[in-house]
């Protein structure tokens, strides 16, 4: 039926496949146009809403409801599209039964067989894995054998078939494993090769889909369609996706069926993405903006279609221009006053044009689309007034603390839903929550570009565990260049950094594997360069800085040598990282990092006055190995 070349792909299109109202009979023939336009060849009628086709799937259609599919189906047939009707009768099959439900099943599928539907698709997804799979299976089997048999029946052999199963990802398999999974193994076995089985990857919304090895290596007989949830958003209502599709699919796929939006009118540039990818003729953001501009929404601006791309992009990324402007709010939370204009002036520019565009969106033509895009916009508009507010209370009053005219409490953010995310916030780098009571805290490898931070957290414990910025007023850098900068310069891969959601250092601990080595290079490299930076000592001694200066200039080249704990390290933390387990993790981290690189032992030197750190290093498994005039050496042994 197709009259222009298809891609390497036997199908590719689009599946109605979400939660939520299903699209009206006007919007899916405006979607068979654009489909036939952009050389999509699969459309799968699938919405989970329809209740005859899976909650109530044994009652048959009246008669507006069947002459609507007939329409359907010959509008796909007009636009060189496989209409495909799907059925979902798993939640309610009766294994007691069967012949009584093998009936209800042929009686449907003949219903939709006489008005000229002959292909078909059996969706047994999102069903109660918590069973004997093989059984599960064997259910699902032998009804696909009847489906099968319905349809040869009644349309003959030319149809088209298709098969969701339940484990329809690898994270729904046993241990997120295809190979491991039973189900999926006796579908292997069993299964009719002639049913294309539909699959969405590694898991429901799979953020990579270039290599699909687990379940080619389990269906090797079977031919994989990928059902790509990347634009679906029935799983999170206050989030929508209009960015641009993903360049790199599995090529062994046998197609490729897209899942997008509920509302359907913000599908447009994703269908269009989309079909140029599949079809290897990529179009930039400016050309589909164009596109959407001429064809949806022409009283805007190129530049605000690209906006809006920006603001709803894809469920992994930010747009590029979103997350310039979260790296300049997150600078201007953590820059001084001076540092905070240039930055301001950028986060007001960002947040008056998305203001600005959501009132523009208000007055186009096209209401439905303004009806779909409508609380998405309505949601960012209102944060971007609440930062227009902040920056500017910051300006006469600079303090963590401020009030905004436009957000009332028990009104803004409010409701129990809200209420219950700030109690368990989410960690997005590791897909952990954590309770509300403790900040979230991150220990990382530290690299160069950390110098600045691990010398300010040297500095604000540089007074015996407490802040001695005000003690340092001419040399800010003295204590780092002394206590940190070497580790971190000589030693990176042995310093580890403690930093909070915002990436601010908040601790650290450095450690060399060998002592003996460390104080070479230290004399020979980095003390010389203390030496001509910092002043010569002071006659009178008037504060800690002068102490310090003073130290420097006569630090003793004897060093502690102890063969068996050749190795050393130290720790330091702001007080608002302290008392929440990050010490022991910070540790922990160090330690093995020794462990590991077969270091025998290792010792540090601390404060004979501070008990505290005493007894957190007696329960790391360090004891005291000898005492000094104002110190103790605590040792352990790997």
């Amino acid at each position: 039926i197709f009259q222009y070349p298809i891609s390497k792909f036997m199908f590719f299109g689009i599946v109605e496949g979400f939660y939520g109202k299903p699209w009206s009979f006007k919007q899916r023939n405006e979607l068979f146009s654009t489909m036939n336009s952009e050389k999509l060849n699969l459309y799968i009628y699938a919405p989970k809403d329809d209740a005859k086709h899976r909650a109530k799937w044994r009652d048959l259609y009246n008669d507006d409801e069947i002459a609507n599919l007939k329409i359907l189906n010959e509008k796909c047939i007009k636009n060189n599209i496989f209409f495909v009707y799907s059925l979902a009768p798993g939640l309610s099959w009766d294994i007691q039964d069967i012949e009584e439900e093998i009936r209800f099943l042929q009686k449907k599928l003949e219903q939709v067989c006489d008005i000229g539907i002959n292909n078909f698709a059996l969706l047994l997804d999102d069903l109660d894995l918590d069973c004997d799979r093989s059984n599960l299976a064997n259910i699902h089997i032998n009804i696909s054998n009847s489906f099968k048999s319905i349809v040869h029946s009644s349309v003959g052999k030319n149809s088209n078939l298709f098969f969701c199963p339940t484990p329809y990802c690898d994270a729904f398999c046993t241990n997120n494993d295809p190979q491991q999974d039973a189900y999926l193994q006796m579908l292997s076995l069993h299964l009719d090769p002639e049913f294309h089985v539909l699959y969405t990857g590694s898991d429901i919304i799979s953020k990579d889909v270039s290599n699909l090895d687990p379940i080619f290596l389990t269906l090797s007989k079977h031919k994989i369609i990928l059902w790509d949830n990347f634009y679906a958003n029935d799983y999170d209502i206050k989030r929508c996706y209009i960015g641009t599709y993903r360049l790199k699919f599995d090529q062994r796929l046998s197609g490729i069926v897209l899942n997008p939006n509920n509302e359907y009118e913000l599908n447009y540039i994703p269908i269009l993405s989309f079909s140029n990818c599949v079809n290897s003729n990529l179009l930039d953001t400016n050309v589909l903006a164009s596109k959407w501009k001429q064809f949806k929404l022409p009283e805007l601006t190129i530049d605000e279609i690209k906006l809006i791309v920006n603001l709803f992009n894809q469920p992994f990324q930010n747009g590029d221009a979103c997350n310039s402007f979260l790296r300049d709010a997150k600078k201007f939370i953590n820059s001084t006053k001076i540092e905070r204009n240039e930055i301001a002036l950028k986060i007001l520019e960002f947040a008056q044009s998305v203001v600005a565009l959501y009132e523009k969106l208000t007055h186009i033509q096209n209401r439905d689309l303004l009806y779909d895009i409508y609380p998405y916009m309505w949601e960012v508009k209102e944060e971007m007034l609440l930062w227009e507010y902040y920056v500017n209370s910051q300006k006469s009053n600079p303090k963590n603390e401020f009030k905004s005219p436009e957000h009332h409490s028990g009104i803004y953010r409010g409701g129990f839903v809200n209420e219950l995310h700030c109690l368990l916030r989410f960690q997005q780098e590791t897909a952990t929550f954590q309770p509300s009571h403790s900040q979230m805290f991150k220990i990382r490898p530290a690299t160069l570009n950390d110098m600045e931070g691990v010398y300010r957290v040297c500095l604000e414990t540089g007074a015996a565990g407490e802040d001695a910025t005000n003690q340092f007023p001419n040399f800010p850098q003295l204590l780092g260049d002394m206590f940190i900068g070497p580790y971190l310069h000589f030693y990176t891969s042995y310093c580890f950094v403690l930093t909070d959601d915002d990436n601010r250092i908040l601790g650290y601990t450095a450690g060399v594997p060998d002592s003996s080595e460390f104080w070479k290079k230290f004399f020979s490299q980095w003390y010389p360069k203390l030496l001509k930076k910092y002043p010569s000592k002071k006659e009178k001694i008037t504060n800690l800085e002068d102490e310090f200066i003073n130290y420097l200039h006569d630090m003793p080249n004897e060093i502690l040598n102890f063969p068996q704990f050749p190795a050393h390290l130290h720790i330091d933390i702001i007080k608002e990282g302290q008392g929440k387990g990050n010490g022991t993790k910070l540790m922990h981290k160090l330690l093995f990092k020794m462990r590991n690189s077969n270091i025998n032992g290792v010792h540090l030197v601390m404060d004979d006055k501070n008990s505290r750190a005493y007894q957190f290093y007696k329960k790391l498994g360090f004891f005291e190995l000898m005492t000094k005039p104002g110190d103790i050496v605590m040792a352990k042994l790997f």
